[in-house]
């Protein structure tokens, strides 16, 4: 039987002390190449991203700003047209009453020329009948007398 020597699974020799000096300059030419750009653009998305953050806070206190303006001033709109509204309403009732006053005054004046036009048609032909009944009756005494009668 053959007794087989185990060998060290690490060995401490120059090889090793290359290997970490490889192993260190490898990390160093990373860092410079890979991690650091990394980092920089990292660090220039995060300034980015907050300063986008920034000028959206800003854009919608703006906003809100705005909308608050746009809420008064139609708050005030309202309020002005419900005041010309009750101006137009009141001028509107003035005028309709102004309208039926005249249009009242005019029916007055139309009735009483009609008035008085029928109550001088009634006197013309009261005038006519008692002239038709005076002459009526004359016609009618001289019949009724047979003879003529002399006024």
């Amino acid at each position: 039987m053959q007794i087989v020597e185990a060998v060290a699974l690490i060995s401490i020799n120059e090889t090793l002390i290359f290997q970490i000096i490889s192993f260190l300059a490898f990390l160093w030419i990373f860092n410079r190449v890979m991690i650091r750009p990394l980092r920089s653009v990292s660090k220039d998305r995060s300034q980015y991203i907050q300063g986008i953050q920034t000028d959206v806070a800003d854009s919608r206190e703006q906003v809100e700003g705005l909308f608050n303006k746009i809420k008064i001033q139609e708050r005030e709109a309202r309020q002005a047209a419900q005041i010309l509204r009750r101006e137009l309403e009141e001028a509107a009732n003035s005028e309709a009453a102004e309208a039926l006053s005249a249009t009242r005054e005019k029916v007055a004046r139309i009735r009483q020329q009609a008035q008085q036009s029928l109550l001088q048609r009634i006197l013309d032909e009261r005038q006519n009948v008692e002239a038709e009944a005076e002459t009526l009756s004359i016609a009618l005494m001289e019949k009724i007398l047979s003879r003529r009668l002399t006024t």
